[in-house]
């Protein structure tokens, strides 16, 4: 399927992928595995290093429910929404995957978040403070023997750094 961008004449609709800037945007059909079927290939839209940013929504959606960054960095490597508020910019996204593969699950609004089973806590060590917006909370494990802690770390409404801990026995 070709990728184009801009209007105005071109292939019949729902011939190809419309992309706002196709410049360097290919369609692979070749290199990655499809693994979730166990065979063939994945058809991949792969854009240069420094231009991706794939946005989807369906339609009347406020704002896009899916973004895939090219920089984990910014507001997260791959953000999900549902489509009445802007996930990547209110900092309430439903699921977003960031930096060095955080996880961070959240609702929008009233919404309850749903595990199919308890969370399972590995990360053995403090986050940075910087890592925290106003309202947000870290949870780690002090495996510490004789010592064992659930541990936590958050930041007030005002950006005040707070921290506790839970000794287990």
């Amino acid at each position: 399927m070709p990728v184009i961008s801009g209007g105005g004449g071109g292939p019949v609709a729902g011939t190809y992928l419309p992309v706002a800037d196709a410049a360097g945007v290919v369609v692979d059909t070749t290199t990655y595995d499809d693994t979730l079927k166990g065979s063939g290939k994945l058809a991949t839209l792969v854009f240069p290093t420094d231009a991706g940013l794939l946005a989807i929504a369906m339609e009347g959606d406020a704002f896009p429910r899916l973004i895939m960054g090219a920089d984990p960095t910014n507001f997260g490597a791959l953000v999900l929404g549902n489509g009445t508020f802007d996930a990547a910019n209110d900092g309430g996204a439903l699921i977003s995957i960031g930096i060095a593969g955080q996880l961070k699950l959240s609702a929008a609004g009233d919404e309850p978040i749903f595990l199919a089973s308890p969370p399972v806590i590995i990360t053995h060590a403090a986050p940075a403070d910087a890592v925290l917006n106003p309202g947000n909370a870290a949870l780690w494990f002090d495996q510490t023997n004789g010592a064992s802690k659930l541990m936590v770390k958050a930041m007030s409404a005002n950006g005040t750094v707070v921290t506790g801990s839970v000794p287990l026995a």
